[in-house]
């Protein structure tokens, strides 16, 4: 067998191979080279890019929604102390209308009226016969003609219980006041009862003692 020879033919074999390995590789670059896609223009690639919308003339834009504000942190506050507010010198100026005067009761009128009534009421009590009622409108000290107010209260009481059914009228009374503490009434009286009559003027003066009118002198005049 002829070795050399097979020697020689596996050797352009394996040149063969390699060459056509590289015309391949070089067809397989050339070709990617050609099949590459050619870079766009500058118009083209602003062209390409996507465009903004435009707003629509009368559509309404709606704004995003707002982001929640973080509620805000309490405080306690604390009750501060009321500051009375001095009025300006323009409320202090404006006009106010004078306040009425008081009224001032009369005091003339109101002891006339409290003496007519204590005469009234003396008449009652000795009318009938009620002899503590009628000591009540004298003063404590008031003896009369006796020697002591004792006395004559014993001889008033004697008097009284004696007499009977008593009828006593009084005519209209004139009233003199000495300040407010005194007065004097005198008016007409008649007097009648199962033992004796008798008609004329009394007169009566009186003090103010602890609110109330009592009598201190007392005194009868006959016609």
């Amino acid at each position: 067998m002829n070795h050399k020879g097979n020697t020689g033919f596996t050797t352009y074999l394996v040149a063969g191979v390699s060459v056509g390995a590289l015309c391949a590789i070089a067809l397989m670059s050339l070709y990617g080279d050609l099949s590459a896609p050619t870079p766009p223009s500058p118009e083209q690639f602003v062209e390409s890019q996507p465009t903004a919308a435009l707003p629509v003339p009368g559509a309404v834009e709606v704004a995003p929604p707002a982001q929640a504000a973080a509620p805000l942190p309490t405080e306690t506050l604390s009750a501060a102390p009321v500051v009375a507010v001095t009025p300006s010198s323009d409320a202090a100026s404006a006009v106010v209308p004078p306040a009425p005067p008081p009224v001032v009761a009369d005091n003339g009128a109101s002891s006339r009226d409290e003496l007519l009534r204590m005469l009234e009421d003396w008449r009652k009590a000795w009318a009938n016969r009620d002899v503590e009622a009628y000591f009540s409108f004298y003063a404590a000290d008031y003896a009369g003609n006796t020697d002591s107010p004792a006395a004559w209260q014993a001889s008033r009481r004697r008097v009284i219980d004696q007499a009977g059914l008593i009828d006593i009228s009084f005519g209209e009374a004139t009233i003199e006041m000495d300040g407010k503490e005194r007065a004097t009434l005198t008016f007409p009286m008649n007097y009648r009862s199962k033992r004796f009559e008798d008609e004329g003027v009394k007169q009566l003066q009186l003090v103010r003692d602890q609110g109330k009118w009592r009598i201190t002198r007392e005194q009868f005049t006959a016609n």
